[in-house]
């Protein structure tokens, strides 16, 4: 890409719109193309009101909170709160982008993202989540910081009240589409599609109420569905504390909720903390997905078998940068993809970093 290609690449990338006139001058002067410049770029492009252009669309892409109010709207009957109070509808929404607008602001782990210590909450939100907050007087109604307290069943995105709606139905939650959720989003490993003519759950067939579990047991039971449930179901069995707008509950149907999940390799957890200790200890596949999603989003197309060493490149860097977040967004603005047209003639192999020398070497 010229200078000005690449101004405007780097531009809708980071802001979601066209370059400034601090980076249309850069360009003019053929400066872009310095790494020093390009990186220096990065950090105040980061730094501006405008990058939320790029972590609002990326969070609402990747995660599916964009289908909140379109696709997936809870019953009106079940959750009246919900669908009366329109600032707490929207708190649940905005609440993965501010948190991690916090995550790449402060250039956090990007493990902050399957737990953490604090989330971002208004007033309603945090009472939605019965958690303690300290209003400030000048500014009551705006999104606080809270560091979550010991034991909290909250943290990280799977404790968020927009990532427990859009994995459920409006009427219920499901353990199929959380665990669908956590194996795509999450892990990169998204499960085949179901297999055609599979008879949907009867929501009224028991004499008396049975929990989503409970409902559940035919479609384990059938050798069809087995192979597949069992790989997705325990994910989300882990998650059943929370109802369908993301409210913690200990009880399904009158039933004591069953938290308990146990993987194919034996793994066993219960409830969402243990679940999500369990996801830390495949970070690599996670920070991996992560990296696919967002390298995808930066070039706007689907990743071929082509980027996988650029892919490879930016996880390595990664971890020896403790997983920061605005190192993951420097590395795909400074890769070979991002900087580079299709056909065009990639660095001569003594530019290329060292780092991706290392990488290239384990291929």
């Amino acid at each position: 890409l010229d200078d000005y290609a690449l101004a405007s690449r780097l531009s809708y990338f980071l802001w979601g719109s066209q370059p400034d006139e601090l980076l249309l001058d850069i360009a003019e002067a053929g400066k872009l193309q310095d790494p020093d410049v390009l990186r220096e770029q990065v950090g105040r492009m980061l730094r501006h009101e405008k990058s939320m252009g790029l972590i609002q669309r990326f969070i609402e892409q990747w995660l599916h909170t964009r289908d909140l109010g379109t696709q997936k709207i809870p019953d009106v009957k079940l959750f009246p709160m919900y669908s009366t109070d329109e600032e707490l509808r929207s708190d649940i929404h905005y609440e993965p982008v501010l948190f991690f607008k916090e995550i790449v602001a402060k250039n956090l782990s990007l493990l902050e993202l399957l737990d953490s210590k604090f989330t971002i909450a208004t007033k309603k939100l945090a009472a939605h989540y019965d958690l303690k907050l300290e209003v400030r007087k000048n500014a009551p109604n705006m999104p606080h910081r809270i560091e979550l307290p010991e034991g909290s069943n909250r943290g990280g995105l799977l404790g968020m009240a927009s990532v427990l709606a859009v994995s459920s139905y409006p009427y219920r939650t499901s353990p199929v589409l959380r665990g669908t959720w956590i194996m795509d989003a999450i892990l990169g490993t998204p499960p085949p599609p179901p297999p055609p003519n599979v008879p949907a759950l009867d929501e009224h067939a028991a004499a008396e109420p049975k929990t989503v579990r409970e409902r559940l047991t035919q479609h384990r039971e059938n050798p069809v569905c087995a192979s597949c449930h069992s790989r997705i179901d325990p994910l989300g069995f882990a998650l059943e504390n929370y109802d369908a707008i993301g409210r913690w509950r200990t009880e399904d149907s009158g039933k004591p909720v069953d938290n308990r999940g146990e993987l194919l390799d034996g793994t066993k957890f219960e409830g969402p903390a243990q679940l999500k200790a369990v996801l830390l200890e495949r970070k690599d596949l996670f920070i991996r997905n992560v990296t696919n999603k967002m390298l995808g989003y930066a070039l706007g197309r689907g990743l071929m078998l082509k980027d996988s060493c650029t892919v490879d490149t930016i996880v390595e860097q990664l971890k020896q940068n403790d997983y920061r977040a605005q190192t993951l967004v420097e590395a795909i603005v400074m890769s070979v993809p991002f900087r580079y047209q299709a056909g065009a003639v990639a660095p001569a192999p003594s530019t290329i970093s060292q780092q991706t020398k290392k990488v290239e070497k384990k291929l």
